[in-house]
């Protein structure tokens, strides 16, 4: 007897937006509602060829990079109009974040955040 694995359907979610206005480097605050980051998709508008996850413990707290048990900072190399790809355990911990460019950005620039259920 076979057992079908359509008893539980991953559910992404892609309604969540960092935006990093003009001029600036560090987004918005992005509450994560319980769900791990798993993808972030990098528009077109994006000028600039790193991106780094900062998170607190709270929606107003401070924000730290974050950085795997290794010590290696979340910081990606990227590109405008790409799709990266998280490992989602580590950033399993983290609820609030924000996004760094390495450069300012020259008009205003809304990343997509996509999360799902770890």
């Amino acid at each position: 007897m076979s057992r079908s694995s359509a008893e539980f359907q991953g559910i992404l979610r892609v309604d969540s937006i960092a935006i990093i206005l003009a001029g600036a480097t560090l987004s918005n605050a992005v509450d994560l509602h319980g769900t791990s980051l798993v993808g972030i998709s990098v528009p077109s508008s994006f000028s600039g060829s790193q991106l780094s996850i900062y998170s607190a413990i709270s929606f107003d707290g401070v924000y730290r990079v974050v950085k795997n048990i290794n010590g290696t900072a979340a910081t990606m190399t990227c590109v405008a109009n790409e799709h990266i790809a998280l490992v989602p355990f580590d950033l399993a911990s983290v609820r609030f974040i924000k996004v760094l460019s390495d450069v300012s950005q020259g008009g205003d620039c809304e990343i997509t955040l996509i999360t799902r259920p770890v």
